[in-house]
């Protein structure tokens, strides 16, 4: 979906950036073109291994320490998509820092922000609808509950720190910020009425003492932008 948009505004991005690491200058800018095919062929396995190869050169390269993580959270296995994503919201706020601090332009900082938003948003919201929630007795849903949990957090870290280092000064990146902390918002709303039934009030207790923390934070900070925002509730139902 966002292939050709990510390629072409990564690639104006990174246009300009000089490496001081005298004979692997020319290896960072091959490595970060072949790991772009790989990702666009959708080749997330071998996107991520040469993204960590560009880290271990660049540290502060924001666009390898967040497709490393992104990569790996697309191809990996249910468990290795659950580990990577319990980790994701630290990873995305070094991600953040590391575009805040880039040497980019204040509209270069947006596209990446904007990308990373659209991509996590959506992958978060297509991992939730394309899980089985018939059988909540079952491992596997224990398992798509915690990873549905990781992602709110994800969501509220992405969309909080777009907030502290961005969207108090600029009102068009506000709007990435809310929309992330929305998202979390919704997420977290549909797993609590999912969860909310007599024979299974457990999981509902048990989400919403994790989620409430981040529902609440998530609200305050986007009612700084739209005061009449209010976090959806969920309906609950009996059986």
């Amino acid at each position: 979906m966002f292939g050709v948009y990510r390629n072409t505004q990564i690639g104006i991005m990174m246009q300009g950036i000089s490496y001081s690491f005298g004979n692997s200058k020319q290896d960072v800018k091959v490595l970060l073109a072949s790991a772009r095919r790989a990702r666009d062929n959708e080749e997330y396995e071998r996107a991520a291994d040469y993204y960590d190869d560009i880290l271990e050169q660049t540290p502060d390269n924001w666009e390898a320490a967040y497709y490393s993580m992104f990569c790996r959270l697309t191809y990996t296995s249910l468990r290795k998509k659950i580990d990577t994503a319990l980790t994701i919201d630290e990873a995305m706020a070094n991600v953040i820092a590391l575009i805040a601090n880039a040497n980019l332009i204040p509209q270069e900082k947006y596209y990446a922000i904007k990308n990373i938003s659209m991509e996590i948003t959506d992958l978060a919201v297509k991992t939730f609808e394309s899980t089985d929630m018939t059988n909540m007795n079952s491992n596997s849903f224990r398992q798509f509950k915690k990873l549905t949990l990781s992602w709110c957090q994800a969501l509220y870290t992405i969309g909080y720190s777009i907030y502290e280092d961005f969207a108090e000064t600029d009102w068009k990146t506000s709007t990435l910020s809310t929309h992330c902390l929305e998202t979390c918002n919704d997420l977290a709303n549909r797993l609590l009425e999912l969860t909310f039934t007599i024979p299974r009030f457990n999981y509902y207790r048990q989400a919403k003492a994790v989620l409430n923390p981040y529902i609440l934070d998530a609200t305050a900070t986007i009612q700084v932008f739209d005061s009449h925002y209010e976090a959806p509730k969920a309906k609950f139902k009996f059986f």
